[in-house]
């Protein structure tokens, strides 16, 4: 959070891989990472990705759906097993309720 024009959009899509600003000093501010050295997909898997404050809506893709493809494309890059529909929805609840 920050008063407009102090860069979080920017300190954002730097950090997700977009190309469409120069980076002239490369700082590491994530440890063991290295937000400016892997392709979008990669940057994605590892859970670095940009969240969009209006999102807009895929015809046919539930919200709950797409979460879950998220989540195990990053438990499958870190080399972990997918979570299964109704173990999902398990953590899907509770997160909720963590959230209130």
């Amino acid at each position: 959070m920050g008063p407009n024009g102090s860069g979080k959009s920017t300190l954002a899509a730097v950090l997700a891989g977009r190309e469409f600003v120069e980076v002239n000093r490369r700082h590491n501010y994530l440890p063991g990472k290295k937000p400016f050295s892997v392709c979008h997909l990669k940057t994605g898997r590892r859970g670095n990705i940009p969240g969009f404050q209006y999102p807009i809506e895929i015809p046919g893709v539930s919200m709950v759906n797409f979460m879950k493809t998220a989540v195990n494309e990053h438990r499958k890059h870190n080399g972990l097993e997918p979570l299964s529909a109704s173990d999902f929805l398990k953590l899907m609840r509770d997160k909720k309720n963590l959230l209130k």
